[in-house]
């Protein structure tokens, strides 16, 4: 019952079976659609930035604000509020800006 997965005897439960069962059968159609080329190799990286607590001194928190590849910007203003564990995760692109001239 739970996808040929060993649980301890605490953790078992018919809800943690049907999750792992859900879980097996995603992995399995997910995996189905992987497509494998030759001659390639993807190296991904991302970005973390643990914002945490490290603004809490702040009166107003800072506002997210994306900046596509594209050079286009997304009006989010999501405020990045102090919390345990706050983190932005992104894709790395090279980006430069120009300051302007005064």
């Amino acid at each position: 019952q739970t996808g040929g997965e060993e649980l301890p005897h605490w953790a078992y439960n018919v809800c943690v079976a049907s999750w792992v069962e859900r879980t097996e059968h995603w992995n399995k159609r997910d995996a189905s659609k992987v497509k494998q080329c030759c001659g390639f190799v993807e190296t991904a990286y991302r970005l973390l930035f643990a914002y945490e607590e490290h603004f809490s001194y702040l009166s107003t928190p800072p506002n997210l604000y994306t900046i596509l590849p594209s050079g286009k910007t997304e009006k989010t203003n999501a405020p990045l509020n102090p919390r345990p564990q706050g983190a932005l995760v992104a894709y790395g692109y090279p980006q430069t800006l120009s300051m302007p001239d005064d």
